[in-house]
């Protein structure tokens, strides 16, 4: 019993330091993607970056969040957003936003996407290729106004790309949009 006792506690000190391991380099990997695009001129800022979700997950999660690339006019900034993975595979990886007013912004032209509920879903294959199986967005209730004040909006977003058959040249793709 002891022997057991043993194995147990050395396999969740192990997994502890997996999971932590993996966690520095996931927060080295974002501050390392920060740092080309801002070598590139990019203005990427946040109230807060933190990777929790121990012990099952890895759990991105920014506070006002904001990406600016001066060269071609783009910005976009919410309250928060959140990247979520498995533990045991980062290749599942679930990005959602906050809910309400997210800002667009393409040169001097701001537009505000107002939303709730919204998810993208990425799956990638476990192998060293990381080939896409699926990617989704989904969202409840959505509206785009513009810097003219007209608006589009629709009751829900969805929208997948299935890898077809395993061929990762072919994907089955959907769209709907109710009461676009």
């Amino acid at each position: 019993m002891a022997r057991v006792l043993r194995g147990v506690i050395v396999l969740a000190v192990l997994w502890c330091l997996i999971w932590a391991g993996v966690a520095m380099l996931l927060r080295q990997a974002y501050h390392g993607w920060f740092d080309a695009r801002a070598n590139m001129g990019w203005n990427i800022d946040y109230a807060d970056f933190s990777v929790t979700g121990f012990p099952l997950r890895h759990r991105v999660e920014m506070d006002a969040p904001m990406f600016v690339d001066p060269f071609n006019g783009t910005a976009w900034s919410a309250r928060w957003l959140t990247m979520e993975s498995p533990a045991i595979w980062p290749g599942h990886l679930k990005v959602a936003v906050a809910p309400g007013e997210q800002r667009l912004s393409f040169f001097d032209q701001t537009a505000i996407l107002t939303t709730r509920d919204l998810v993208a879903d990425l799956r990638l294959a476990p192998r060293r290729d990381l080939e896409l199986q699926s990617a989704s967005v989904t969202s409840g209730a959505w509206r785009l106004r513009g810097a003219s004040g007209h608006a589009t909006e629709a009751e829900g977003l969805a929208f997948s790309m299935i890898q077809s058959d395993g061929d990762p040249a072919l994907y089955d793709i959907t769209f709907e949009a109710p009461g676009f």
